[in-house]
């Protein structure tokens, strides 16, 4: 009898070496963050200066073929506005003046954001795909900035209500990024990294009638440009499917 059952433990582990294990269509739903920081090009860099992003998503991995699909929003800002909005209301480069004849505390900061619809591949170069390793990216979407005008005394009747629209630059249109990193999958806990390099591209115009400090409309194309190294984080909130397959 003992000898019996060393027979057949023998033939299943032998089976077993010779069976064909395959991952299956498991799929992961996942929550993303995500932080980083670059630079603006194009259009974007006559305007503002060195930048933050920032970015929440929700995505859909397929481990099968290690396809990512997703939803994100970004907002990026920063603190350097090179261009003075606000010029022909100074005297002399000296600090706006405010009701009163009291100085006026204004500041200039960018501010602006985008969506997309994301597809991304995860590339393990291994015979079995560990889902860790190059992956790159494409989205498509929207891409809005302005220049936030900040009036912490808020004594100068030029820069309030709907009359700041005037001064903001607010512009507006489509977008589409591309992204190339490294991608780290976890098998015991749920939960993926990645650190990305991002070139994002908004084919946008100013969307305001005029603007106050020029007295024109600026209808001009422009090609608002940045590069970010960004650092993402996500969350499995879910998987559905099997884990594996085995075939005899």
């Amino acid at each position: 009898m003992m000898l019996f059952t060393r027979i057949v433990v023998l033939s299943i582990l032998v089976s077993l070496s010779f069976s064909n294990v395959k991952s299956q269509a498991v799929t992961k739903y996942m929550f993303g963050f995500g932080h980083g920081g670059g630079i603006p090009m194009g259009d974007l860099k006559t305007r503002f200066g060195n930048q933050f992003e920032s970015t929440f998503g929700i995505y859909r991995y397929g481990l099968k073929k290690d396809w990512i699909v997703g939803i994100e929003a970004n907002i990026f800002y920063g603190k350097v506005v090179k261009e003075d909005v606000l010029a022909p209301l100074r005297v002399d480069d000296n600090p706006l003046l405010g009701i009163n004849e009291t100085f006026s505390s204004i500041l200039l900061r960018e501010r602006g954001s985008s969506g997309y619809l994301t597809v991304e591949k995860v590339f393990s170069f291994q015979e079995e795909s560990t889902h860790r390793g190059l992956k790159i990216g494409l989205g498509a979407g929207l891409m809005q900035h302005f220049v936030r005008i900040q009036d912490d005394t808020q004594n100068n009747s030029y820069l309030q209500g709907d009359y700041i629209k005037g001064f903001d630059r607010f512009t507006f249109g489509p977008a589409i990024k591309q992204a190339v990193g490294y991608h780290f999958y976890s098998d015991a806990f749920t939960y993926n990294f990645s650190l990305m390099l991002e070139f994002e591209q908004g084919f946008t115009k100013n969307i305001r009638n005029v603007n106050f400090d020029t007295m024109m409309q600026d209808s001009a194309r422009r090609l608002d440009m940045m590069i970010n190294l960004k650092a993402k984080f996500y969350i499995v909130a879910f998987s559905s499917g099997d884990a594996e397959d085995i075939y005899y």
